[in-house]
């Protein structure tokens, strides 16, 4: 869990890495200010057993009431605010970021990578770092932090009903991890089949024409409904991998629940615990399920999300290509292609062409739809690399 925190982090800008952090302290306080209810409820407990309410008691806890739900509102409300303008820009810069970058990347990448790969990163995977990730990352951050913050108060009152829930959030630590590696097998083919369906359909869609000249619209449409058929299993995959271990997970939440009351019913059946700690231990106990609960449910999706900014992240650490280069003067203008091969995908569109066009003269490239022209001119302006063979002008490889 932390491992994903902190890779999300460093995915981050500086200045949105700091408004994390500065969200992450307001999330201690948030956890302060609600933990303050435990001693209001002690007091106001305590005068009802002891028949001592009075004016004191009452501002008292009144005032533990008040400066715990104000508190909260204000920090929660600054806390937010700060995660939102982190997460949108954080997503905003990468995309800025990773479209500068392909702009000078080596054309071979974009011979070896779909385009539907690199649009569903800059899309769907960009989108939900903005939308899901953020809030997951701090809802899990805040839900461990008031867990933390609620049991340091249990030792305070109580060091055995502390050392309970100490072991209970030990004990859920561990189901969660499991709960990781069992979100980690379905989230690789989620993703690959998303990045796939995009691209099929990105290709589809741009292709239209010469589906169309050349009849093969049903061969396309099966292959764009397969897709599909693919990203729709693959995420009922990932919910039927994730709702048992998140069930599993919930349930020891509510476990370590019941067991904080049980031991504090024990402990004052036994005559070790008076009546008004044993009361307030019972409100503890659902306070600390209520936090444990809000980090469970989250943790599941960050693995995904860690896979969505490796992804990110891959395309970020590819070598650009030398932009600052020589300056070249070739002798001629001589253009020779030389046993040049290409294929787009699977499918061979240039085969072992040789062809030399001589400097001011002109030639004409003539052929059938989807023959290769378009490809071959694309290749002598190097928009593509070829595969095979190569390019030349004035004698120096392009």
């Amino acid at each position: 869990m932390l491992k994903m925190v902190k890779k999300f982090f460093g995915f981050c800008s500086r200045k949105n890495r700091n408004k994390f952090y500065c969200s992450a302290v307001l999330g201690v306080l948030e956890a302060m200010f609600t933990a303050m209810k435990i001693p209001a409820s002690f007091f106001a407990i305590k005068a009802v057993l002891d028949k001592s309410i009075d004016t004191k008691v009452m501002m008292t806890v009144i005032g533990f009431m008040l400066i715990s739900t104000l508190g909260k509102m204000i920090v929660n409300r600054f806390s937010s605010m700060l995660q939102t303008e982190a997460g949108y820009d954080t997503c905003a810069l990468k995309r800025i970021e990773i479209g500068e970058h392909l702009r000078y990347l080596p054309m071979g990448y974009f011979n070896d990578t779909s385009l539907g790969h690199i649009t569903s990163v800059t899309t769907n995977t960009m989108e939900q770092v903005g939308d899901i990730a953020t809030r997951a990352i701090m809802m899990v951050l805040q839900g461990s932090i008031t867990t933390v913050v609620v049991a340091l108060f249990m030792v305070a009152f109580d060091v055995r009903i502390g050392l309970i829930s100490l072991a209970g959030i030990g004990i859920f630590l561990l189901v969660n991890q499991w709960t990781n590696r069992c979100v980690a097998k379905v989230a690789d083919e989620k993703i690959s089949a998303d990045r796939e369906m995009v691209g099929v359909i990105l290709e589809y869609i741009q292709g239209i024409a010469e589906i169309r000249n050349y009849n093969i619209i049903s061969q396309n449409q099966s292959r764009v409904q397969k897709s599909i058929e693919r990203k729709q299993n693959a995420d009922i995959s990932a919910e039927l991998a994730a709702i048992p271990a998140v069930g599993v997970q919930n349930l020891i939440v509510k476990l370590i629940g019941v067991a904080i009351a049980g031991a504090s019913l024990w402990f004052y059946l036994s005559g070790t615990m008076e009546l008004v700690y044993t009361i307030t231990m019972l409100l503890c106990s659902f306070m600390i399920f209520e936090s444990l609960d809000l980090a469970g449910i989250y943790t599941a999706l960050l693995k995904v999300i860690g896979k969505g900014v490796d992804l990110a992240s891959e395309i970020l650490n590819i070598e650009q290509m030398d932009i600052d280069g020589e300056d070249i003067k070739p002798a001629n203008r001589d253009i020779h292609l030389e046993h040049v091969g290409f294929a787009y995908e699977n499918r061979k569109i240039i085969d072992d062409v040789t062809l030399e066009i001589k400097e001011n003269t002109t030639t004409a490239i003539v052929g059938p739809s989807g023959g290769g022209k378009t490809t071959i001119t694309s290749l002598i302006a190097r928009f593509w690399d070829v595969q095979e063979g190569e390019v030349t002008l004035g004698g120096r490889n392009v």
